[in-house]
């Protein structure tokens, strides 16, 4: 269909000229990706709203008004390639532009077609391997040409998401993925160039505990796992029991190929505010490794340069990187060891059962018996909009 209407395009400017042999014309050339039209299941809307955000109710609203917009300009809704970039391939097409696949046109103007047929190996790939390679893009091109020359391609690509099944009846050898080297999705994005390059880099992860609670220091840890290192209670230590934090400990730092764990006092929280307070412990616990890491992941939205070594945040990271899960574990254990070491000082307060964060119990016990060097001053010790006066 494509194809025909290229050729209806083409004769259409051609007769034009030919009617005005003194006028001039611009042809234009949209080089596309996709085969998705503008409208439908298979459309602009459905298919790439939901990658930019848009829930069930928002696409039901977005093709509506896709559809007055396309009627009132008369757009071809069911052209290939009218759905790529948003729409953008339709509304070129309704100025007379002539939709070409992006793999087309520059494999033309590289000389794709006789470099396949000559090659003995033929390497292609992107970012995810998925469903939609298959249909339209560069891979899909690669492979229409090596079925022509009866090669059998091979994919490099950052993750794979098809069944072997599938790609091999679509006449590829073999898919290699970052995701088959390195199963840490996150350091597959932060870290490609070495996992690429075969460097192993150390990777360390870094997490606190105690920035809601009322006393005590924050604790941050930073751990360097083994790159094979697994256990299958490792997690998220909010999510974990504390029978189960306490039999990953030892684990940890038994196996661990580094580690380090340091505190951040209540005089300090107050001073420089608990988030200054929380990156300056994982900064102090970076740097009481015994080795320096190649590569640093902390849980969170937050952090700053540490050193000369590459850093990123990972939102949920304690639940999605080992070595952050690992952190996390380590700094709550220590915190709570600590608590319960100052509680035999000030029984009163319950450190040992609810660790000073803000629970009803400890709250009734500093109305009573008011506050201790421990707790952070800086905080609404009482809550419920009532401040404690020093």
């Amino acid at each position: 269909m494509l194809k025909a209407l290229q050729e209806v395009n083409k004769n259409e400017r051609e007769k034009s000229a030919s009617d005005n042999p003194h006028s001039k014309s611009t042809i234009i050339t949209v080089a596309c990706d996709v085969d998705n039209p503008l409208l439908g299941p298979d459309g602009a809307t459905m298919v790439y709203g939901p990658q930019k955000g848009a829930d069930a109710a928002m696409l039901e609203r977005l093709e509506r008004r896709m559809e007055r917009f396309a009627a009132e300009a008369g757009l071809d809704t069911v052209l290939p390639g009218g759905g790529a970039a948003g729409g953008v391939g339709a509304a070129l097409h309704k100025l007379g532009a002539e939709l070409v696949p992006g793999w087309k046109l520059f494999g033309e103007m590289t000389g794709l077609e006789e470099k396949i047929a000559q090659a003995d190996f033929v390497i292609t790939g992107e970012g995810r391997f998925d469903g939609q390679s298959l249909d339209g893009t560069l891979v899909a091109g690669v492979l229409t040409l090596c079925r022509k020359y009866g090669k059998k391609p091979v994919v490099v690509c950052g993750q794979s998401l098809l069944p072997v099944s599938v790609w091999r009846k679509a006449g590829i050898a073999d898919v290699y993925s970052l995701t088959q080297v390195e199963k840490d999705f996150s350091r597959c994005m932060t870290d490609t160039r070495a996992l690429l390059a075969g460097r192993r880099t150390l990777v360390a992860g870094c997490d606190e505990a105690g920035r809601g609670c009322l006393a005590g220091p924050v604790f941050a840890a930073a751990v360097i796992l083994p790159e094979d290192f697994r256990h299958p209670l490792l997690n998220d230590s909010k999510q974990l029991t504390e029978a189960q934090r306490d039999e990953l400990r030892p684990i940890i730092e038994r196996e661990a190929l580094a580690w380090a764990v340091k505190a951040v006092d209540a005089g300090e929280i107050d001073r420089i505010n608990i988030l200054n307070a929380s990156i300056e412990g994982m900064k102090r616990s970076l740097d009481a490794l015994p080795v320096k890491p190649g590569l640093v992941l902390v849980d969170g939205n937050r952090f700053s340069a540490w050193r000369d070594v590459p850093a990123h945040t990972v939102v949920k990271g304690d639940a999605m990187v080992q070595a952050i899960a690992a952190a996390s574990v380590l700094a709550k254990t220590h915190r709570d060891e600590y608590m319960r070491k100052i509680a035999q000082e000030y029984p009163q307060y319950g450190w040992d059962r609810n660790m000073a964060y803000p629970t009803e119990e400890h709250r009734a016990a500093i109305r009573r018996y008011g506050t201790t060097p421990y707790h952070r001053r800086s905080y609404n010790l009482l809550g419920e909009g009532n401040d404690l006066l020093f």
